[in-house]
């Protein structure tokens, strides 16, 4: 009998190495993640920098003028 839904693909990711992360060759990388620090840890913390930012643009949206909006 088949599945409906086919298992998730195993995933291997109990440590992490040291990795900068680039993002212009301008200037140095302005993050990293740790060696040592579990994955699962590395992207929920991630995770919760784009719930930050996500609600700083909302907050950000509401108090500007229609005029501004477009700048946000």
């Amino acid at each position: 009998m088949k599945k409906p839904v086919p298992d998730p693909p195993s995933l291997h990711l109990i440590e992490t190495l040291e990795t900068d992360v680039p993002c212009c060759p301008e200037h140095p990388p302005l993050f990293s993640v740790r060696a040592g620090v579990s994955a699962e840890d590395a992207l929920v913390h991630a995770l919760l920098y784009l719930r930050c930012a996500r609600t700083t643009v909302i907050e950000a949206i509401h108090h500007t003028s229609k005029e501004g909006r477009g700048f946000v």
